[in-house]
């Protein structure tokens, strides 16, 4: 039996980092920079699909694919897995998740989570030019559903987080960051799906805002690279980051009505259906 900390996977063992977060499918294989470990690492294959819901025929080949190109058998013990675990598209998230999980049961790997947020935030302050980095505050805002978005901000120029990771109607985001002084840069896919209505909403509210281009919040393989020197691996499953009910519970009672049930009735065989599973 294994303890919660044990690692099966020696330091000197890759890492296979995957994100399924947005609209695209990352997987990043890093290898130690040095014999034996230490910490840091370099970059051994970098692959990335754009996907859109169908991520499903695309992760599992590739992760088979970017495997064998570095020559990294399948076997007990012989790989760690890092995994982005929110917040972001659910279908994304648990496709990545339970992918990861799967290949560690079989082969007793280890696992780390990501959160997405910081991930992406320091993509961007590894490549904002110096002279706009601050003093002040990035705030990463992605699309969560019409008219909400996830947010964070992190300080710049260090990058430290200044804000817990929360899910905002967009009426709320300039509140939040009006609260902090200095230069203040946003980005992100929830700032580019509603750049209209939250510039309106700003203009309101008299905050000045920088908008940065969406393609700054990609997570790039340094940004992995640098996540990866902090990741804390066990055997335990990577806990997801939701910070609102899927779109599937909130319709529940619609859902439930066009196959002739009530919302209490399909909860029921919901419950069950996991019952029988365990």
């Amino acid at each position: 039996m294994t303890s919660p900390e044990y690692s099966a996977a020696p330091d000197s063992s890759p890492v296979l980092c995957l994100n399924g977060a947005e609209m695209h499918i990352q997987l990043c294989l890093l290898a130690p920079a040095q014999a034996g470990g230490g910490g840091a690492y370099r970059l051994l294959r970098f692959e990335e699909h754009a996907v859109a819901g169908r991520a499903n025929p695309v992760l599992v080949p590739a992760m088979q694919r970017v495997l064998e190109e570095a020559s990294i058998p399948l076997e007990r013990g012989g790989l760690r897995l890092a995994c982005v675990r929110g917040p972001g598209s659910f279908t994304g998230l648990r496709l990545t998740l339970s992918a990861c999980l799967g290949l560690a049961e079989a082969l007793e790997l280890p696992l780390a989570g990501m959160d997405y947020l910081p991930l992406a935030a320091r993509a961007v302050i590894q490549a904002i030019p110096p002279k706009k980095m601050g003093p002040g505050t990035l705030f990463m805002v992605t699309h969560a559903r019409r008219r909400q978005v996830y947010c964070q901000g992190f300080s710049l120029p260090d990058g430290e987080p200044v804000t817990a990771p929360d899910v905002l109607m967009l009426e709320d985001v300039p509140a939040l960051v009006a609260a902090h002084p200095g230069i203040r840069l946003l980005v992100g896919t929830g700032m580019e799906r509603n750049r209209e209505p939250l510039e309106e909403l700003f203009a309101q509210a008299q905050v000045d805002v920088a908008v940065l281009p969406v393609d700054m919040a990609h997570p790039t393989p340094k940004a992995f690279i640098t996540e990866a020197a902090n990741l804390t691996f066990s055997r335990q499953p990577i806990e997801p980051l939701y910070l609102r009910g899927s779109d599937a519970e909130e319709n529940l009672p619609a859902i439930a009505a066009l196959r002739g049930l009530s919302a209490e009735e399909a909860r029921e065989k919901i419950l069950r259906a996991r019952a029988d599973s365990e």
